[in-house]
Protein backbone atom coordinates (compact mmCIF):
# COMPACT_ATOMS: atom_id res chain seq x y z
CA UNK A 1 0.00 0.00 0.00
CA UNK A 2 1.66 3.13 -0.73
CA UNK A 3 2.61 6.16 2.22
CA UNK A 4 -0.30 8.70 2.60
CA UNK A 5 1.01 12.28 2.63
CA UNK A 6 1.22 12.35 6.51
CA UNK A 7 2.68 8.93 6.96
CA UNK A 8 5.72 9.86 4.41
CA UNK A 9 6.07 13.11 6.40
CA UNK A 10 5.88 11.24 10.10
CA UNK A 11 8.72 9.10 8.53
CA UNK A 12 10.79 12.25 7.25
CA UNK A 13 10.16 13.96 10.51
CA UNK A 14 11.48 10.39 12.92
CA UNK A 15 14.39 9.64 10.64
CA UNK A 16 17.58 10.14 12.12
CA UNK A 17 19.34 13.33 10.29
CA UNK A 18 22.72 12.36 8.02
CA UNK A 19 25.63 12.91 9.81
CA UNK A 20 27.41 16.40 9.31
CA UNK A 21 30.73 16.19 7.73
CA UNK A 22 33.24 19.02 8.13
CA UNK A 23 36.38 18.56 6.14
CA UNK A 24 35.89 14.83 5.64
CA UNK A 25 35.23 13.91 9.05
CA UNK A 26 31.83 12.89 10.65
CA UNK A 27 30.29 15.91 13.36
CA UNK A 28 28.61 14.47 15.95
CA UNK A 29 26.59 15.19 19.43
CA UNK A 30 28.34 14.17 22.20
CA UNK A 31 25.34 12.16 23.50
CA UNK A 32 26.44 9.75 20.63
CA UNK A 33 30.08 9.11 22.22
CA UNK A 34 30.06 7.20 25.41
CA UNK A 35 30.95 9.29 28.30
CA UNK A 36 31.59 12.43 26.24
CA UNK A 37 28.45 14.59 26.80
CA UNK A 38 28.94 13.65 31.18
CA UNK A 39 32.79 14.89 30.28
CA UNK A 40 31.64 17.77 28.38
CA UNK A 41 29.02 19.07 31.20
CA UNK A 42 32.04 18.93 33.39
CA UNK A 43 34.06 20.23 31.30
CA UNK A 44 32.92 23.54 29.93
CA UNK A 45 35.52 25.40 29.01
CA UNK A 46 36.63 22.62 26.21
CA UNK A 47 34.65 23.30 23.39
CA UNK A 48 35.41 20.33 21.66
CA UNK A 49 37.74 17.28 20.89
CA UNK A 50 38.46 14.24 17.69
CA UNK A 51 37.12 10.66 18.87
CA UNK A 52 37.67 7.86 17.65
CA UNK A 53 41.05 6.07 16.07
CA UNK A 54 41.66 6.54 19.67
CA UNK A 55 42.25 10.04 19.99
CA UNK A 56 41.06 10.87 23.20
CA UNK A 57 40.62 7.72 25.07
CA UNK A 58 38.30 6.41 22.59
CA UNK A 59 37.93 3.28 20.57
CA UNK A 60 40.84 2.94 17.84
CA UNK A 61 38.37 0.88 15.88
CA UNK A 62 35.69 3.98 15.61
CA UNK A 63 35.93 6.54 12.88
CA UNK A 64 37.27 9.53 13.58
CA UNK A 65 35.16 12.66 14.02
CA UNK A 66 34.80 15.58 15.84
CA UNK A 67 32.68 16.34 18.81
CA UNK A 68 31.96 19.98 19.87
CA UNK A 69 30.62 21.11 23.56
CA UNK A 70 27.06 22.26 23.45
CA UNK A 71 27.79 23.29 27.44
CA UNK A 72 30.86 25.66 26.02
CA UNK A 73 29.24 29.29 25.39
CA UNK A 74 31.76 29.76 22.68
CA UNK A 75 29.85 26.99 20.75
CA UNK A 76 26.51 28.88 20.42
CA UNK A 77 27.84 31.27 17.51
CA UNK A 78 28.30 28.97 14.53
CA UNK A 79 31.38 31.04 13.23
CA UNK A 80 33.04 29.74 16.40
CA UNK A 81 32.19 26.09 16.07
CA UNK A 82 33.22 25.97 12.63
CA UNK A 83 36.68 27.26 13.51
CA UNK A 84 36.78 24.30 16.15
CA UNK A 85 35.60 22.25 13.63
CA UNK A 86 38.95 23.78 11.39
CA UNK A 87 41.43 23.26 14.50
CA UNK A 88 40.22 19.90 15.21
CA UNK A 89 40.35 18.77 11.30
CA UNK A 90 43.88 20.15 11.23
CA UNK A 91 45.03 18.56 14.41
CA UNK A 92 43.69 14.72 12.74
CA UNK A 93 45.54 15.61 10.39
CA UNK A 94 48.96 16.01 12.07
CA UNK A 95 49.08 12.62 13.37
CA UNK A 96 50.44 11.46 9.81
CA UNK A 97 51.34 15.11 8.56
CA UNK A 98 53.55 16.10 11.81
CA UNK A 99 54.22 19.96 12.52
CA UNK A 100 57.88 20.39 12.04
CA UNK A 101 59.99 21.84 15.22
CA UNK A 102 59.70 25.46 14.90
CA UNK A 103 61.02 27.62 17.65
CA UNK A 104 58.74 28.84 20.19
CA UNK A 105 59.54 32.21 21.30
CA UNK A 106 59.88 33.07 24.96
CA UNK A 107 56.82 35.18 24.48
CA UNK A 108 55.25 31.93 23.47
CA UNK A 109 56.40 30.10 26.51
CA UNK A 110 55.10 32.88 28.96
CA UNK A 111 51.60 32.38 27.20
CA UNK A 112 51.97 28.78 27.57
CA UNK A 113 52.65 28.68 31.61
CA UNK A 114 50.05 31.58 31.78
CA UNK A 115 47.03 29.26 29.82
CA UNK A 116 48.11 26.04 30.81
CA UNK A 117 48.11 23.80 33.74
CA UNK A 118 51.62 21.84 34.68
CA UNK A 119 49.01 18.53 33.87
CA UNK A 120 47.64 19.49 30.68
CA UNK A 121 49.68 18.22 27.29
CA UNK A 122 50.49 21.94 25.81
CA UNK A 123 52.29 22.75 29.17
CA UNK A 124 54.76 20.10 28.63
CA UNK A 125 54.83 19.08 25.46
CA UNK A 126 56.39 21.18 22.86
CA UNK A 127 54.94 19.02 20.00
CA UNK A 128 51.55 19.04 20.86
CA UNK A 129 51.51 22.85 21.80
CA UNK A 130 53.05 23.42 18.43
CA UNK A 131 50.36 21.88 16.59
CA UNK A 132 48.05 23.94 19.05
CA UNK A 133 49.56 27.17 17.65
CA UNK A 134 49.70 26.12 13.95
CA UNK A 135 45.93 25.04 13.56
CA UNK A 136 45.26 28.48 15.99
CA UNK A 137 46.72 30.32 13.38
CA UNK A 138 44.48 28.74 10.77
CA UNK A 139 41.25 29.58 12.51
CA UNK A 140 42.17 32.52 13.14
CA UNK A 141 42.57 32.07 17.08
CA UNK A 142 45.78 34.01 17.52
CA UNK A 143 47.11 37.26 17.74
CA UNK A 144 49.11 38.27 14.45
CA UNK A 145 52.01 39.37 16.28
CA UNK A 146 52.36 36.10 17.65
CA UNK A 147 52.62 34.44 14.46
CA UNK A 148 56.61 33.54 13.23
CA UNK A 149 56.87 33.17 9.53
CA UNK A 150 57.09 29.25 10.17
CA UNK A 151 53.69 28.77 11.55
CA UNK A 152 52.47 30.78 8.82
CA UNK A 153 53.83 28.69 6.69
CA UNK A 154 52.27 25.56 8.08
CA UNK A 155 49.16 26.82 8.66
CA UNK A 156 49.34 27.66 4.95
CA UNK A 157 50.08 23.87 4.37
CA UNK A 158 47.72 22.52 6.23
CA UNK A 159 44.81 24.88 5.05
CA UNK A 160 45.78 23.30 1.82
CA UNK A 161 45.40 19.89 3.38
CA UNK A 162 42.33 20.85 4.74
CA UNK A 163 40.61 21.87 1.08
CA UNK A 164 41.50 18.44 -0.33
CA UNK A 165 39.38 16.92 2.06
CA UNK A 166 36.44 18.90 1.09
Amino acid sequence: MPDTFQSAVEKKLTAPAAAQKRYGYEVEKPEVKKNVDEYFKKNTHVAGMVMGGGHNGSDPNEPVSIVSNPYNKYMQDPAKREALYKIEAARILMVTNPVPKFTLTPHMQKLRKLHFKPDEPYYSDDQAFRESLVSRVLANDIPKNLITPEMEAEAKRFEQLLKERE
